[in-house]
């Protein structure tokens, strides 16, 4: 069975329930709008969710506009990819900023935290919104 966005969203709630999340992406919501907005003690990102299928990533036109405009205002964002197989179980985050690179390149794209199973997720939490306890 293939690995979902929705299924990354549950991991990322139930593993990290200190920080406040809120899901963006919705049929109300402008095309390219991350997907997830996450918080902690003041810091924050705007989060784009995304499952590894082979060694790509989609990311449409206005995803990347999203995160490049978000970007030249001062907002964090963050790509969030899942990659699952039988034998990977990994996440690959990077700075929004770097969006159209992600989409041509995929997960070959080196500027990646990457992680793998069994996660730290307090690493992970680090990486998407920069909260260190």
């Amino acid at each position: 069975m293939a690995h979902t966005e929705k299924q990354l969203w549950k991991r990322l709630r139930d593993n990290l329930p200190d920080i406040f999340w809120q899901r963006l992406e919705s049929g109300m919501t402008a095309p390219g709008i991350p997907d997830l907005f996450g918080c902690i003690e003041g810091r924050y990102s705007f989060i784009e969710l995304k499952c590894v299928r082979g060694k790509k990533i989609r990311l449409s036109n206005k995803q990347i506009n999203w995160q490049r405009r978000a970007e030249s205002c001062g907002v964090r964002t963050t790509i969030l990819a899942w990659q699952k197989t039988k034998s990977i179980d990994r996440f690959y985050i990077w700075d929004g900023k770097h969006a159209a690179d992600i989409a041509r390149m995929g997960i070959d794209w080196v500027q990646a935290d990457v992680y793998d199973a069994p996660f730290d997720w307090d690493d992970i939490a680090i990486a998407l919104v920069g909260f260190e306890d």
